[in-house]
Parts: structure tokens; sequence; C-alpha cells
């Protein structure tokens, strides 16, 4: 997810620290880091989904 896209579309902001996101990914167990990393990624992702629908939605009114 890119953190300017998430800026761009909603108030959130989204911190890309580096050591996590380049960190081992495919260890087990993940760490407490890495989980949290991603969890925020996939909120993000929802965050930014959700308000591109809504104003593709006000767009579809505007044309009826």
């Amino acid at each position: 997810m890119s953190a300017g896209l998430l800026e761009t579309v909603s108030e959130f902001r989204l911190d890309k620290v580096r050591r996590i996101q380049c960190s081992n990914w495919a260890q087990y167990p993940l760490t407490r880091k890495q989980i949290e990393y991603a969890a925020a990624d996939a909120y993000a992702a929802l965050v930014v989904y959700h308000s591109l629908w809504l104003k593709w939605l006000q767009v579809q009114q505007q044309r009826e």
C-alpha cells in the first residue's frame, strides 16, 4: 500500500518503517511488529478502497 495514496484519499497516515518492511517475512512466527505492520497495511488498503468507491458513487450520481 502506498502511504502517499492513503494520505491523498483520507486523513490517515501510515508509517512505512523500512526496518520492518524489509524484515524476514518468511520466518515463523512473525514478530509482533510485523503483525501490527501487516494489519495496518491491510486496514489502509480498505480505507483507500472505501474512499475511492465513495468517490465513484458520487460521479455515478452526478451522471444521472
